[in-house]
C-alpha cells in the first residue's frame, strides 16, 4: 500500500495539520481505517495516536483511495477541536449507551 500527499497544510490556529492523500492499495481490498492511519503515520513519521481521519473516498473500478486526515500536536486539543462522531469512527474515544434519567448520551474517553 502506498500513500501519496497530495497536499499538506499548517492551521496554526488550531494547532494541526491537515493533509489530502491518496494510497494506492494495489487491487486489495479497501483497507481499515487503522491500516490506513498505519501506513499514513509510516509516510509522514507521525504518532498513530494524534492522527484523525476526517474522510476517505473510493472510486468505483479504480485501486485507490483520496481523503483527509488532521495531524495534532497535542491530544488534547484533538479532542476538544474534534466532533465524538469522528473520533468515535477513528477508534480514540468509545460511545456509550443513553443514560436513563437525563436522556443524553455519553462519551467516555480511552485510556
Amino acid at each position: 500500500m502506498e500513500v501519496f500527499v497530495l497536499n499538506k497544510k499548517e492551521d496554526k490556529i488550531l494547532d494541526r495539520t491537515i493533509i489530502e492523500f491518496k494510497i494506492d492499495n494495489n487491487g486489495k481490498p479497501t483497507p481499515a481505517r487503522k491500516e490506513i492511519v498505519d501506513a499514513i503515520s509510516a509516510s509522514i513519521k507521525s504518532p498513530k495516536d494524534l492522527i484523525v481521519i476526517e474522510s476517505t473516498r473510493t472510486t468505483y473500478g479504480k485501486n485507490e483511495i483520496k481523503g483527509t486526515v488532521h495531524v495534532y500536536n497535542d491530544k488534547k486539543v484533538m479532542t476538544k477541536l474534534e466532533r465524538s462522531h469522528v473520533l468515535i469512527k477513528n477508534g480514540i474515544i468509545e460511545k456509550t449507551e443513553k443514560t436513563k434519567e437525563s436522556g443524553k448520551k455519553e462519551v467516555t474517553k480511552k485510556a
